[in-house]
């Protein structure tokens, strides 16, 4: 089992009260619990789920008001396509996804992840701005470029590199 961290948008935004949500537990899902924040674009709202190992991320954006389950489900979808650019096998895909089988809605509480995932999320209105708004970017193009990008927190490694080093691992 494994645990969605929302942030206080996130909450906010799926009127879910934060006291009421269950604190997150270690998990021994490959990818470990992923963050979820909510950033504002030019045409609405987005979603954008980061794994708290690797720094892997995608951005979700939001149709109609988002739910826990419309959260898992997105996060569910999000994380195939993710995978699938980067290039990992269908059975890799099952293993993955089998670890997020089930699931809690936590609080994000820890503060340096969150700001790593603060900077993710800027970085991703940031390109979409640039390359003229939702209607006008390749969402794909910017996924694939801020997953791409080195990171100090992955010691100068890249998000794909370091999932494909955890899931490497994992199939050994």
């Amino acid at each position: 089992m494994a645990s969605l961290l929302i942030t206080r948008a996130v909450a906010s935004r799926s009127k879910l009260k934060r006291e009421n949500l269950y604190k997150a537990a270690q998990t021994d899902a490959i990818l470990g619990n992923w963050y979820v924040t909510l950033t504002k674009l030019d045409s609405g709202n987005a979603f954008v789920y980061v794994s708290e190992r690797s720094l892997l991320s995608f951005i979700m954006l939001e149709g109609e008001r988002i739910t826990p389950g419309k959260l898992f489900s997105s996060f569910i979808r999000g994380l195939l396509l993710v995978l699938e650019m980067g290039g990992h096998s269908e059975r890799i895909l099952d293993k993955v996804i089998s670890d997020y089988s089930t699931g809690t809605v936590s609080p994000a509480e820890d503060l340096s992840v969150l700001g790593s995932v603060t900077n993710i999320a800027l970085d991703y209105a940031a390109f979409i701005d640039h390359d003229g708004g939702v209607e006008r970017c390749d969402l794909n193009e910017i996924i694939m470029s801020i997953n791409s990008r080195p990171s100090k927190r992955l010691e100068f490694d890249n998000p794909f590199n370091v999932t494909a080093s955890l899931l490497q691992s994992a199939a050994t």
